[in-house]
């Protein structure tokens, strides 16, 4: 009778393995099923331990022998439930994405708005810096229709390489104008500049990980660190470098 009980406990632990396997693979949902079948897992692990230590008579194996089947059965019964909703949860996962990608393509026939327009609101009054920050806004415009137009890895980060490398080389060039003209503010600007490059090359390394970054939050990173850095910080300095001789 012992041999019988181990005999469907392993079939169920079998079964729960598969269970927990599948579960896995679902949402978030899924995963906090697969956690908690794991547990069973665990438990009906500990029962066939206790199984195989068992030596009571065999009038007293009878009952429990038939009562610890019963609930091994209805366990068992929960596990396929779960995994067959996993699976219900995977293919309305797959029916998303394919959605989505459909959405893509339609917005894709759509002109998108620009992320960036430049108006004279963002002037420093300082024509060199000024081009470059219309350049900046252009390369952000492209690199968010890279992204909402899903082009390649390969595209998205060509685009974001060269906005991080043309950002450094604009902000070298007014930090050795703000030095050479001494500017009273410059080691405040030149720490906002810092904290910048590394906020960007955060997202360059998450990027070159794999990671998938979510379009939006990029884009609206960008806007905020130009309009802000703009017009909060770069624009003060315009008066003194135009008393320096540079307009």
């Amino acid at each position: 009778m012992i041999k019988a009980i181990q005999t469907e406990t392993h079939s169920a632990v079998g079964s729960m393995a598969e269970g927990v396997d599948e579960v896995k693979r679902g949402t978030t949902e899924a995963t906090r099923s697969g956690e908690a079948l794991e547990d069973i897992l665990n438990k009906i692990n500990d029962v066939t331990m206790q199984i195989s230590q068992v030596a009571t008579a065999a009038e007293e194996q009878t009952a429990t022998t038939q009562e610890i089947t019963n609930n091994i059965q209805m366990i068992t019964d929960v596990v396929n439930r779960n995994v067959d909703n996993a699976r219900s949860t995977n293919e309305a996962t797959a029916l998303l994405a394919r959605q989505v990608d459909e959405l893509h393509q339609l917005v894709g026939h759509f002109k998108l708005a620009k992320a960036l327009e430049w108006n004279t609101g963002f002037a420093t009054g300082v024509s060199r810096f000024d081009n470059e920050h219309k350049n900046l806004f252009a390369m952000v415009n492209d690199l968010h229709d890279a992204m909402q137009n899903k082009k390649s890895r390969e595209a998205v980060g060509s685009v974001l390489n060269r906005l991080i490398d043309y950002t450094a080389k604009h902000f070298a060039g007014e930090e050795e104008q703000l030095t050479r003209t001494a500017y009273p503010d410059f080691a405040a600007h030149k720490r906002e500049h810092e904290k910048l490059v590394e906020q960007a090359l955060g997202l360059k390394a998450k990027f070159d990980a794999g990671e998938t970054l979510p379009a939006q939050g990029v884009i609206d990173f960008l806007q905020g660190w130009l309009i802000n850095h703009i017009q909060g910080v770069d624009k003060k300095y315009g008066p003194h470098l135009n008393k320096n001789g540079l307009t």
